[in-house]
């Protein structure tokens, strides 16, 4: 599978999985995406043992578990999705959004915010996914 393909893949699971978090809990812990060897995509998680772990904690156990597989080729890209805050204002408020990092096997990485927000009636609406260069 081309590398394009890969990362729009992965990009379309976290875009999925975190809206669905979103609208069933209001929130979600960082989570990841990965596409193996055998171009399946699959879902990711990491669980440290305590019931509300630091979203940092979670990244790194994430983090080293995709740095082997990627390594040892288990894995051709991986990606991981955080619920984080934009540092910018939008329309005099700071945005929430789903950041979504993404690495390949050369160590590539790439970013993306998609933004969103809750509107009068309490339904999510989502903003153009970004590309952060």
């Amino acid at each position: 599978m081309e590398k394009e393909k890969c990362r729009t893949q992965l990009l379309e699971l976290i875009i999925k999985h975190a809206e669905y978090f979103l609208k069933e809990s209001g929130e979600f812990f960082p989570f990841g995406g990965t596409v193996g060897g055998d171009n399946v995509v699959r879902s990711a998680a990491a669980y440290p043992g305590e019931e509300q772990p630091a979203p940092s904690q979670v990244i790194g156990l994430l983090n080293d578990a995709f740095d082997k597989g990627l390594e040892s080729g288990q894995y051709k890209m991986v990606a991981i999705g955080v619920d984080v805050l934009l540092p910018e204002d939008w329309m005099g408020e700071r945005l929430s959004a789903v950041q979504i990092m993404v690495r390949d096997q050369e160590g590539k990485v790439g970013e993306y915010h998609l933004p969103y927000f809750k509107d009068t009636a309490g339904a999510y609406v989502y903003l153009p996914l970004r590309a952060i260069v």
